[in-house]
């Protein structure tokens, strides 16, 4: 539960009915709201109450005062019991101070120092973002950026750096149009002005305000004159930049994390990574673009960083940062272009919290009733055509409703008495999103938000909290929508056209569910008319489609590998049970789920599968399924180290 310092009780207490107990009611949580200040105090308190606790364990016991004599009809049962009452009242008291401290912890706004030319040793908040998402036990060493020579040889030859950024920008930018082309160009420039005779000159001092100047810089969109010295942190948050965008469109080509392409990907991102401390920086917009740029690269390549905590802490600096909510009086007086440059920020941010979440099954990180922002126009610093910007907005509408969809039916402990009102009412949202998507709109956008609807389609229709049973009609569009969507990403696999890994592969678990349950519960009472309406090969189709889907991606995240192992073995004895009580049914009808996977009869309560363990699989690409043969070209010449 993340908290928005809304006083006197912030959003996260509020939804979760804890808002009297909320830290920021107490007078006392808000004299320290920094997070360094406030553990360093815990700690000291910590101390003094360990250093008691040791004074006394450390006097002879005839000064602890005398000894309860214990009465002679209870024996030794009076002093146990009010021991055991003792023990159980301190470990209740003990819980009570563990919950109130990580209530004021989670009140805390980010405030950790960033890296400080002139105190090394200062806390990173780059540091800790990168130990928590990241399974690795060692971080790569900072290079230090007037190091010329070294910094030379992490960047890769130029006229191939310049191909995988020309990569990015035609096949990955439009998916997430997060920062500007011009300014990324600009930090190429000066990225590879080190090769050059006369390099651009550079200030030896680093400037201590450089953080607020450049986030000041970035969110007006103002470019760097090229006429003046480069600040030598300004230069290291370039690098970082560079390099990040190289290490996602390299990951972007590749379908396997043992590959040669992959193992490049991941050499530059340790190259970028070097540079963290400029770029990793605490609530600022160029910090959150930062951690925008790994997200990124995690969800094409999970198994290096943990997508879900850098989301956390994505959502939680723009909460910091206010970007949730947009006030007349905070509007008043800015520029066009900072306003374009905050939105779209938060709505990367917002898109990603939500694919994630809705595809894990695990709750957003803030309640779409406290966001308050307008969808960017994406009409300043891009060159996008009506339909391109339709279809980026169309992309955040859809999550919008997504979000409602979920958390009013799956984030509830209570079940609908009337559901129909409130299915009706959505449905009527979607298929009004529905009917503004134009059909001029280009082919792979098409695709996407096609895809969108059935994922829709799947939440509203689906078991869930609200809803434990569903009509036949419910059921009907279930089945329907969720071979649709499973067809859709197979296509998408194959072309290696998915981005969003770990979030594809629950996706394509969960719809591969819904396939079984809709078969099982359609099965049930059919008359023999009815029976075949449920194709035995549409059931196959389904099964088999999550099973390559599963397979493929699982090359690229190795959790993954479990889950397609486990849906194998689940999806063939289901599938193969389920057709033969049809066949059967005019015998036993098919009525009851003993002996159906509890996964399946539960379907209700599924929120995420399991993806802990071992396993493997591979999928082999016809060379035909990739029509995109400079990118073939750029592949190979990765390959071979050019």
């Amino acid at each position: 539960m993340k908290c928005d310092g809304q006083s006197p009780a912030c959003s996260g207490c509020t939804k979760y009915g804890r808002a009297a107990s909320c830290s920021l009611g107490d007078t006392d949580s808000h004299q320290q709201r920094d997070y360094v200040a406030y553990l360093q105090a815990s700690i000291e308190e910590l101390r003094s109450r360990l250093g008691r606790q040791t004074t006394l364990d450390n006097t002879p016991p005839e000064q602890h005062g005398p000894i309860p004599q214990a009465n002679e009809d209870d024996g030794v049962a009076h002093n146990e019991a009010s021991g055991s009452s003792q023990d159980a009242s301190s470990r209740a008291s003990w819980m009570c101070r563990i919950d109130k401290m990580v209530s004021q912890i989670g009140a805390l706004p980010i405030l950790a120092s960033s890296f400080d030319p002139a105190d090394p040793q200062s806390p990173c908040l780059a540091t800790v973002v990168l130990a928590a998402a990241s399974e690795a036990t060692w971080l790569v060493p900072v290079v230090d950026v007037h190091d010329h020579a070294r910094i030379r040889d992490l960047l890769p030859d130029r006229a191939t750096a310049k191909k995988l950024a020309d990569h990015y920008f035609e096949d990955l930018y439009p998916r997430l149009p997060f920062f500007s082309r011009e300014g990324f160009w600009t930090q190429f420039a000066q990225a590879y002005s080190l090769f050059d005779d006369t390099s651009m000159p550079m200030s030896s001092t680093p400037s201590r305000n450089w953080q607020t100047q450049h986030s000041r810089r970035y969110e007006e969109g103002v470019t760097p004159d090229a006429g003046a010295k480069l600040d030598a942190n300004e230069l290291g948050y370039s690098l970082f930049s560079v390099l990040i965008v190289l290490a996602i469109s390299i990951a972007s080509l590749s379908t396997s994390t043992g590959s040669i392409v992959s193992h490049n990907s991941e050499q530059i991102l340790n190259a970028g990574l070097s540079f963290r401390n400029y770029a990793i920086l605490p609530n600022t917009t160029a910090g959150l673009q930062a951690i925008l740029f790994l997200i990124l690269y995690s969800m094409l390549n999970p198994s290096r960083l943990d997508s879900w905590q850098l989301v956390g802490i994505g959502m939680r600096i723009c909460v910091d940062l206010g970007l949730h909510q947009e006030s007349k009086a905070a509007l008043q007086g800015k520029s066009d272009s900072f306003l374009e440059t905050r939105r779209r920020l938060f709505w990367s941010m917002y898109s990603l919290d939500r694919s994630i979440s809705i595809g894990m099954g695990r709750p957003c990180e803030v309640s779409d009733h406290y966001i308050h922002v307008e969808i960017p126009s994406f009409e300043i610093g891009m060159l996008a055509s009506s339909d391109e910007v339709l279809g980026f907005k169309q992309r955040y509408r859809v999550l919008q409703l997504q979000s409602l969809l979920y958390e009013r039916l799956y984030m509830t402990a209570n079940v609908l008495p009337d559901p129909e009102p409130v299915v009706g009412e959505l449905r009527r949202r979607l298929e009004t999103w529905d009917s503004a998507n134009r059909d001029t709109l280009s082919a792979p956008t098409k695709l996407l938000l096609e895809s969108e609807w059935h994922q829709s389609i799947m939440l509203l229709y689906r078991p869930c909290r609200a809803i434990r049973t569903r009509s036949r009609a419910n059921l009907s569009q279930l089945w329907t929508s969720a071979l649709a969507f499973l067809k859709i990403y197979r296509t998408l696999v194959e072309a290696n056209e998915i981005f969003y890994v770990q979030v594809a592969s629950e996706k394509a678990y969960s719809a591969g569910l819904a396939v079984l349950y809709a078969y099982w519960q359609l099965a049930k009472g059919s008359t023999e008319d009815g029976i075949d309406l449920m194709e035995p090969l549409s059931l196959w189709q389904g099964v088999s489609d999550v099973n390559f889907i599963l397979r493929a991606l699982s090359d690229r995240w190795h959790k993954g590998r479990t889950l397609a192992s486990h849906f194998e073995r689940l999806g063939a004895r289901t599938a193969t049970r389920l057709i033969t009580l049809q066949l059967n049914a005019a015998e036993n009808p098919v009525t009851g789920g003993s002996d159906i996977a509890q996964e399946v009869t539960d379907f209700w309560d599924h929120s995420g599968s399991i993806t802990s363990g071992q396993g493997s699989a591979k999928v082999i690409f016809p060379p035909a399924s990739n029509p995109r043969s400079h990118l073939q070209d750029l592949v190979v010449e990765l390959v071979r180290g050019a």
